[in-house]
């Protein structure tokens, strides 16, 4: 098959060089092991028996060279040191952040001590994973709410003279 099928681009799984090459010899590795499933006998198609036993005589021991030449490494292990964390930690955070920076650090110092014994406030103090996150947003949210006095004249200047 893979002499007589060389020209054509639909067989290319056949070379050894072929990005699909090693789930071919998955399938095959499959199909001799008896893991794969027939389909209904509805499903089948018949072929004349002359190419089939062309082909019984052809693929197996095609299939034993390709097999004993080609390493299929193992898929990598699943990464285990991922955690999210809820959604709904990420909302508060960010709300947080949102009237921290509207309303000044005195919002900040009164949150904190009234949500001192709420675990889903923990983030306000320093020694939590998620502080470093919360103070970056408080400063870009800052930077947006109330941007510097000198903002629109320098965007005014950049317009005029977009060169400089």
């Amino acid at each position: 098959v893979k002499d007589a099928e060389q020209q054509n681009s639909k067989f290319n799984f056949l070379n050894s060089n072929d990005p699909y090459h090693a789930y071919y010899l998955h399938k095959v590795k499959e199909f001799q092991e008896g893991k794969t499933q027939l389909p209904p006998d509805n499903q089948i198609q018949t072929t004349p028996t002359t190419i089939t036993t062309k082909l019984q005589s052809k693929v197996p021991s095609e299939i034993s060279k390709i097999i004993e030449t080609t390493f299929v490494r193992d898929p990598p292990p699943d990464y285990e040191f991922l955690a999210d964390p809820p959604s709904i930690s990420g909302d508060i955070v960010k709300l947080t952040a949102q009237f921290v920076a509207r309303n000044g650090r005195q919002f900040l110092t009164s949150l904190m001590s009234k949500e001192m014994r709420n675990n889903q406030f923990d983030f306000l103090k320093p020694q939590h994973g998620l502080f470093n996150y919360f103070t970056k947003l408080v400063e870009q949210y800052t930077k947006i709410l109330i941007p510097p006095k000198d903002l629109m004249t320098r965007l005014k200047t950049e317009i005029d003279n977009p060169q400089k």
